[in-house]
């Protein structure tokens, strides 16, 4: 703790306040609260987060911080003050009443109301309609596989439509990465605007009190105050985790338990796999540690480089050091094999974030975590599934029909809409140690995913490089430098950097004309350098789109969108989550130029709807939106 560091964050607090920048002044609060270890500040600083809080309409989280407060300090006639008028916004005469009573006698020692009663409830993850009685958090309508050729991977048992959930499993272990710690929970990594703090460190901040106990008990206590973990790898303190977990006994998930194998499933096709790896004599496969130590360490054919190796084992013997510490046995080598495990088996859980400039969806890596049941999906850079993250909560459902015996796909990172064959497979080939064979790789890659163009007009080749410094075009031959045509890219590159940052710090007509000029150069540029169908001409039309609509040139604002969003129905497909997204923005954009686009916008709803009703759910928030978007239209 710090309490000079929390009181400059409180002070910057106060003053984002003053100046109405309530979302600032929230994350000045919570990040006040994270190094603060007096009492009587943190009820003061709980107290101003409440005040920012309830100005900006979020009374049951500004309740949920006023009676923090007032479980440190019960006389504190600010907070019993601030909770009655949040109460009076949502309804609550009689508890307004109590609370305006308590703050008339300071003397008061009691709280009206739980903590835990005035946080927003959590949305449970959507779970299979059946479950499946021997992989646990799957549905009845896969099971696992295993052969010389996949190794162990999971099929389709029956056939499978898409939008079907098919997993549900909650992280055995998580970490959440720091530069999200005062912003999400770290136990659940759920988002939340009044975290409360470690009482003994500064590491951790939690949205509940439920949440802070469930992490002390699986890990918290062995790293709570061991200053040299802070600086460990993320995948090592993931392997420590792991390992204190089964070294303890306390792992647990937040879904039920693996359905009872004895029990009759009425029409379950799945069947039990006792002699594939990591299943018990019953042929379950649970998601538990036993699941963990069956994942491949890839120790003796796939050693990690030299330095890797050598900093791997160091970090491990400190993270056991850690644990002896506190009096739990664990040892080096366990971790250290841990360690190597995570390389190729660790997930990397995202959030939905929206780029302020573009007003696209974009996904931001939170936590790293480990799910034994998802990882005996296989790979494919075009997959038949989406991941679909609630905290620690993953849900993945089929995002097209998947006939019986048919692999069920995840992709691991590299994906067919977002790069070429070879620099997926190299990263594959690097990351996971296999050369991938999906149908995507196995097809010669499109014309689009070679993206350098001849620059004369009437030629529409494409350019080989035949040496580091000359470029060639397949089709007239002409040579070209290939420094200058770099060079011409980076200038290009440049001025859309500029023209993104001077319009995310300014809303000045003037500013956004000239980032326009710059942004028309970039895209000419690109357009004379690049394939038409190059992703790089999607992005710059796509903030060239942001920008005219933000001085109000709509028309033109949705023929640079519409340019964009040519370009990417080029690499994803109508089914892909990404292109919903891109559908609801285009319905948008229609409704801003009026009447003549109207019926567009309508078109494009439906479009959105059917993608995310498959990929997403229809319980889903951003079903709710098109909803509200398609009465619009």
């Amino acid at each position: 703790k710090d309490d000079l560091t929390a009181l400059q964050d409180k002070e910057d607090g106060n003053t984002a306040f003053r100046k109405g920048d309530l979302d600032t002044a929230i994350q000045s609060f919570t990040k006040a609260l994270l190094w603060c270890a007096a009492d009587d500040t943190k009820a003061i600083l709980f107290c101003n987060r409440a005040a920012a809080l309830q100005k900006r309409h979020d009374f049951k989280l500004a309740i949920a911080d006023c009676t923090r407060a007032l479980g440190i300090d019960p006389t504190y006639v600010k907070a019993w003050q601030r909770r009655a008028q949040c109460w009076t916004a949502l309804g609550k005469a009689a508890a307004a009443a109590a609370d305006m009573a308590a703050s008339i006698d300071a003397s008061a020692r009691t709280l009206s109301l739980d903590i835990l009663a005035c946080e927003p409830p959590r949305s449970s993850p959507e779970r299979p309609l059946r479950l499946n009685p021997y992989l646990q958090h799957a549905s009845c309508k896969v099971q696992l596989a295993c052969d010389e050729l996949q190794g162990r991977h999971i099929i389709a048992c029956e056939p499978v439509h898409a939008g079907e959930v098919l997993v549900t499993e909650s992280a055995l272990v998580a970490f959440l990465l720091p530069r999200w710690t005062t912003a999400r929970c770290s136990w659940c990594l759920q988002d939340s605007s009044n975290l409360i703090p470690c009482l003994d460190c500064s590491q951790e901040m939690y949205c509940s009190l439920e949440c802070q106990s469930r992490a002390q008990t699986q890990y918290h206590h062995i790293e709570c105050r061991s200053d040299s973990l802070v600086n460990l790898l993320p995948t090592v303190r993931l392997a420590l985790r792991l390992a204190v977990s089964a070294s303890c006994a306390t792992a647990q998930t937040d879904v039920e338990a693996v359905v009872d194998a004895s029990e009759t499933v009425a029409g379950c096709l799945c069947v039990p796999t006792p002699n594939i790896r990591g299943c018990s004599s019953d042929g379950i496969f649970g998601s538990d540690y036993r699941a963990v130590t069956s994942l491949d360490h890839h120790l003796d054919e796939r050693p990690p480089a030299f330095g890797d190796f050598v900093q791997y084992a160091v970090q491990a013997q400190v993270a056991a050091k850690i644990a002896a510490g506190h009096g739990v046995d664990v040892t080096a080598e366990e971790i250290f094999v841990h360690i190597n495990r995570l390389r190729t088996n660790v997930y990397a859980v995202t959030a939905l974030l929206n780029d302020k400039i573009t007003d696209s969806v974009t996904q931001e890596k939170i936590a790293l975590a480990v799910y034994p049941t998802c990882s005996m999906l296989n790979h494919s850079c075009r997959p038949n599934t989406i991941l679909q993250y609630g905290g620690r909560s993953l849900t993945i459902r089929a995002s097209e029909d998947i006939s019986t015996g048919s692999a069920v796909m995840n992709c691991y990172g590299p994906h067919a809409g977002h790069m070429s064959s070879q620099t997926r497979r190299e990263i594959l080939q690097e990351q996971y140690f296999f050369d991938c064979r999906c149908t995507a790789c196995e097809r010669p890659d499109d014309a689009r995913e070679a993206n350098l163009r001849c620059p004369v007009d009437s030629c529409t080749g494409l350019l080989t490089r035949v040496s580091n410094s000359q470029l060639n075009c397949i089709n007239c031959s002409a040579v070209y430098s290939a420094d200058k045509m770099q060079s011409e890219l980076k200038l290009a590159t440049d001025f859309l950097t500029r023209a993104r940052h001077e319009l995310e710090v300014s809303d000045n007509v003037e500013t956004i004309d000239r980032c326009i000029e710059m942004l028309l150069r970039a895209r000419a540029m690109r357009r004379a350098l690049l394939h038409q169908n190059d992703r790089q001409i999607a992005l710059v039309e796509n903030v060239l789109s942001q920008a005219y609509n933000r001085i109000g040139m709509h028309e033109k604002s949705w023929s640079h969108f519409f340019c964009s969003l040519n370009i990417l129905e080029h690499h994803f497909r109508p089914s892909d989550v990404e292109m919903g997204y891109e559908y609801t923005k285009a319905a948008q954009l229609c409704l801003n130029c009026g009447e003549p686009r109207r019926q567009q916008a309508r078109h494009y709803v439906e479009r959105a709807k059917v993608v995310f009703s498959c990929t997403l759910g229809s319980g889903h928030p951003v079903m709710e939106e098109l909803g509200l978007l398609a009465e619009l239209c």
